[in-house]
């Protein structure tokens, strides 16, 4: 699947891999390699078909007390399974439900309290 072109209508799956904040101002590493084998290590844990699709994000900012604060996220994105679709799918069913059932209560609460309300139309 490398270099698999996704379908622009395709939905996509965010899997972590890797997420760690630390209030430290020597982290990641400064070294080269000891920071190119934290991601490397971090790579392996990812698929071979997916790794074309993996992102990392590396933020570095400085906290409320001035500490410096850094956080790196990894995650790869994969295709929907069949089983995620349907899961999201009833999930979608059964919220639309229950805001159905939330506004009927409305309507039912609304309807009893201006039944005899002459302004309303």
């Amino acid at each position: 699947m490398a270099g698999r072109v996704m379908k622009e209508t395709e939905v996509q799956v965010k899997v972590p891999v890797y997420k760690e904040k630390r209030w430290s101002s020597d982290w990641p590493p400064e070294n080269l390699i000891q920071c190119m084998a934290l991601f490397n290590e971090k790579l392996g844990l990812i698929p071979k078909e997916y790794r074309d699709q993996a992102q990392i994000t590396i933020e570095g900012k400085m906290d409320f007390d001035d500490e410096p604060v850094s956080e790196i996220e990894i995650f790869y994105l994969r295709p929907i399974t069949i089983e995620e679709a349907a899961k999201m799918k009833d999930r979608e069913e059964k919220d639309a439900m229950d805001i159905r059932e939330h506004e009927l209560e409305i309507l039912k609460h609304l309807t009893e309290k201006y039944k005899n309300d002459k302004t309303m139309i």
